[in-house]
């Protein structure tokens, strides 16, 4: 909106008859102050909230690399998170927020995920053996070639993971939710040692094999 305000003389003066030429001024004051369509939205994305959603965005923690065992990173915020091939033996992330965190081949022996929302995480080939996955969330997660041998995952959620070659032996299943599962097979599921609730939880796996007879 310009400065100047140019004025219809036969408005202003039915306006002045009903309104008074105060009533006037006020109206016209008001539509000079408001802002246009293209002011609010240029606003809406250099508000300081948006600013503040881009810059947690860009200083995501990275720990890639990084001999870290036994840290405690509990109930911390580290979404996007890089910890690729780190270090992370018996370390504690119990609550934490790992949404989208990368831990691609990171060593993870031993630690301590319970609860930890991992929805979305990166753990390609990452070494969980022996960890406590305790009610972790991992929905959405690519556990492709993840060890899990040995770990403990009562009450764990793997809906919608993709456990594609991944290790499960001896892994403690009871309870844990691998509804819609991806590429896990009767066969790694069967590797675990798991309880009627987790057998419930199943489902979407591939039938067993028929056999022909010859």
């Amino acid at each position: 909106m310009t400065d100047k305000w140019k004025r219809d003389p036969a408005f202003d003066y039915d306006r002045f008859i009903t309104t008074g030429p105060e009533a006037i001024d006020r109206e016209i004051e008001q539509i000079q102050q408001k802002r246009g369509y293209f002011e609010r939205l240029l606003a809406r994305f250099t508000s300081p909230k948006s600013q503040s959603r881009k810059d947690d965005e860009a200083q995501a923690p990275c720990y890639a690399e990084q001999a870290l065992p036994g840290s405690d990173f509990t109930r911390q915020k580290l979404v996007n998170a890089d910890f690729r091939n780190a270090d992370l033996k018996q370390s504690v992330f119990t609550g934490a927020l790992l949404h989208g965190a990368m831990f691609c081949d990171a060593d993870l022996r031993e630690a301590n995920l319970a609860e930890a929302v991992l929805t979305g995480a990166d753990l390609r080939g990452a070494n969980l053996s022996g960890a406590n996955l305790i009610g972790a969330d991992f929905s959405g997660a690519d556990l492709r070639g993840a060890n899990l041998q040995g770990s403990y995952l009562w009450g764990a959620d793997f809906h919608d993971t993709d456990l594609l070659d991944a290790l499960l032996d001896g892994a403690y299943a009871g309870g844990s939710i691998f509804s819609h599962a991806r590429n896990l097979t009767l066969e790694q599921f069967r590797s675990t040692i798991h309880d009627e609730t987790g057998a419930y939880r199943l489902s979407m796996l591939p039938d067993q094999p028929k056999k022909h007879d010859p």
